[in-house]
C-alpha cells in the first residue's frame, strides 16, 4: 500500500529508516568487493542505491513544499519511499529510493520493483489531479531502463544540461531519439611514453593547471555519452571513473605536502598522464593515477596514447623499491582492479572494508611483472 506521509508526525521515524537503509547498502557494497570487485553488473547496482539513498538522506533535511510518499508491504515495512513536488505550475519527481535489499547483488536473491511501481503509479494519478505540466525527473543511468518500462521517454536536450539524462512522463513530453555511437578506438597503437619526476615550482603549477583543465573535459565528455547513448552502461561507467579520479588528484594537488609529482609525457613532450605517490621507506603509496580524459575510448575514431597507467605505475614502484620499501599500496576504482592485479597487485580484502574502494598492494617479490 501507498501513503502519503504526514512529516509532522513520521518525519523523524523516516530519517531513522533512510540512516539504516544507507548502512545496509553500504554494507552490501563492500560485500561485493570482497567477493568480486570486477563484477560490474552487481557493483554498478550496488554503487547506484548508496548514491540513491543518500540522495534521499539530503533531500529529507531541505524538504520545502515537497511531498512524501512511502510504500509499505503486508508487514507495515517500509520498502521504497519517494519524494515529488506536485504542484499546478511543476510536476517532478525529486528522488525515489528503494530498500536495499530490493537489489539483487547475492545468490538467491530477486530485484523487487513493484514497490516502486506503486509508488510511481501513485504519483502519477496526483499529478493528473493536480497539475498541467508532464512529470519529470532526473534518473541515474542505470535506472533509466526501469522508467522508460513505465513509460517515461528520455528528452535529450534537457539531459545535456545535467550528468544525468532526464526523463518526462505526460502530456508534453515530446522525445527525440538518441542516436547510437559504438564506444572504439582506431588508434590505439602502443606509445611511447616517458615519465619524470616533478622537481620544479614550475611545473608543479603547470600540472596543477592541466589537471583542472582535464576535469573540465572529462566532465563535458561524460555529459556526450549520455547524449548519445543512455543505456550502455559500461560506456558510461568508463565515463565517470574517468571524471571522478581527474577530480580526485586535482584536489589532492591543492595540497601535495611530501608527496611525490610523476607526469607522464608522450613523444611529442604533450602530457598524457599524471600521478601522485608518497615514498617511505616502510610502505609507500600510489594515492592517484588519471591519464588524459581522451586516453578512455568513448567514441570512434579518437586517437589515444596507450601505456600511459603502466609506465607510471612503473615509475613509482621503482622509486618506492629503490627506497628500501616493504610494499606499494593503492586504493583503486572497482574498473581498474584488473588492471592492478594484472601486473601483481594482491587485494586485501580485510582492508576493503573499510572503504567503498578496494585496497590493494605489490610486494617486492611481486615486482618482476610490472617491471620485466
Amino acid at each position: 500500500r501507498v501513503e502519503e506521509v504526514d512529516v509532522s508526525q513520521n518525519g523523524e521515524a523516516l530519517k531513522k529508516t533512510i540512516n539504516a537503509w544507507h548502512n545496509i547498502a553500504k554494507q552490501r557494497y563492500e560485500a561485493i568487493g570482497i567477493i568480486d570487485w570486477e563484477d560490474k553488473e552487481k557493483i554498478i547496482p550496488a554503487q547506484t542505491s548508496i548514491r540513491i539513498i543518500a540522495e534521499m538522506k539530503k533531500r529529507l533535511n531541505t524538504l520545502g513544499d515537497s511531498s512524501i510518499y512511502a510504500v509499505y508491504d503486508s508487514s507495515d515495512t517500509i520498502q521504497a519511499i519517494a519524494i515529488a513536488k506536485v504542484k499546478p505550475e511543476k510536476a517532478e519527481l525529486e528522488c525515489l529510493a528503494t530498500h536495499p535489499k530490493n537489489v539483487a547483488l547475492f545468490k538467491g536473491e530477486k530485484s523487487r520493483t513493484e514497490g516502486d511501481r506503486a509508488l510511481l503509479t501513485r504519483i502519477v494519478g496526483d499529478v493528473k489531479k493536480t497539475s498541467k505540466e508532464a512529470l519529470g525527473l532526473y534518473a541515474e543511468p542505470s535506472t533509466v531502463n526501469f522508467y522508460t518500462d513505465f513509460g517515461f521517454r528520455v528528452c535529450e536536450d534537457v539531459a545535456k544540461k545535467r550528468t544525468m539524462p532526464y526523463l518526462t512522463l505526460g502530456r508534453k513530453s515530446v522525445p527525440k531519439p538518441v542516436p547510437q555511437e559504438e564506444a572504439s578506438s582506431s588508434s590505439d597503437a602502443a606509445s611511447s611514453i616517458r615519465v619524470e619526476k616533478v622537481t620544479s615550482r614550475q611545473t608543479t603549477a603547470l600540472v596543477k593547471k592541466i589537471a583542472s583543465s582535464w576535469y573540465t573535459l572529462a566532465q563535458k565528455r561524460y555529459e556526450a555519452v549520455f547524449s548519445t547513448d543512455w543505456k550502455n552502461i559500461e560506456r558510461l561507467t568508463l565515463a565517470d571513473t574517468s571524471k571522478r579520479v581527474i577530480y580526485e588528484i586535482a584536489k589532492q594537488f591543492k595540497n601535495i605536502g611530501d608527496r611525490s609529482i610523476y607526469v607522464a609525457y608522450d613523444e611529442k613532450n604533450s602530457i598524457q598522464g599524471l600521478a601522485l605517490a608518497k615514498i617511505a621507506p616502510e610502505d609507500s603509496e600510489l594515492e592517484c593515477l588519471a591519464t588524459h580524459p581522451k586516453n578512455i575510448p568513448l567514441f570512434e575514431r579518437e586517437e589515444r596514447c596507450r601505456g600511459v597507467g603502466i609506465a607510471l605505475l612503473a615509475q613509482v614502484v621503482r622509486d618506492a623499491f629503490a627506497r628500501s620499501t616493504k610494499a606499494v599500496g593503492l586504493y583503486a576504482e572497482p574498473t581498474a582492479v584488473s588492471f592492478y592485479t594484472k601486473y601483481g597487485f594482491t587485494v586485501q580484502s580485510d582492508v576493503a572494508k573499510k572503504g567503498t574502494m578496494p585496497f590493494l598492494t605489490l610486494e617486492h617479490k611481486d615486482r618482476k611483472k610490472l617491471l620485466s
